[in-house]
């Protein structure tokens, strides 16, 4: 079970009789140093709390990265844009909501009801990003560091397009 070992034993195996072997002592190395997709995201996921606890915001973020990588998961996209919201850095924090956004299905940017009409009483992060950027941006204006064109405006028509279902 040692990959060094299993290495040279196929090498080695692979110049003699013993060929087939050694590539399976080879494939058999590549299965012990290589993790599989889904303990690199328990790994990763993992990590990420770590640093999350430990108060290490840069590293969860780069770790948050490469789980992203491997899932596709949007919502770690989301976990992201809260990490710079909650650092202040509105620059990231905004590109990453906007990240988010465009990777959600629009079929799951709204809860609707049983109806397929919007529900008044819930809300998707979808809208809790959208309703972000837009107090971000907000902010930014009265500081002075975001011009007021680039505060969003509501979309009234994608509501509209909701609720005429």
């Amino acid at each position: 079970m040692d990959v060094n070992v299993l290495y040279y034993l196929a090498k080695a195996s692979a110049r003699t009789s013993w060929k087939k072997e050694g590539a399976e002592y080879m494939e058999e190395a590549f299965r012990i140093a290589v993790p599989s997709d889904s303990m690199m995201v328990r790994l990763y996921d993992g990590l990420a709390e770590c640093y999350g606890y430990a108060g290490d915001a840069v590293k969860e973020v780069a770790t948050l990265e490469k789980l992203y990588t491997y899932t596709k998961k949007n919502s770690i996209l989301y976990r992201i844009a809260r990490l710079y919201d909650w650092k202040e850095d509105a620059k990231n924090a905004i590109r990453y909501y906007e990240k988010y956004m465009a990777a959600v299905p629009e079929d799951q940017r709204y809860a609707l009801d049983e109806n397929g009409n919007p529900a008044e009483d819930r809300i998707t992060l979808y809208q809790q990003a959208w309703k972000r950027i837009k107090k971000i941006k907000e902010e930014g204006f009265f500081r002075g560091d975001i011009p007021i064109k680039s505060v969003p405006a509501e979309k009234k028509d994608t509501l509209a397009l909701h609720h005429a279902k």
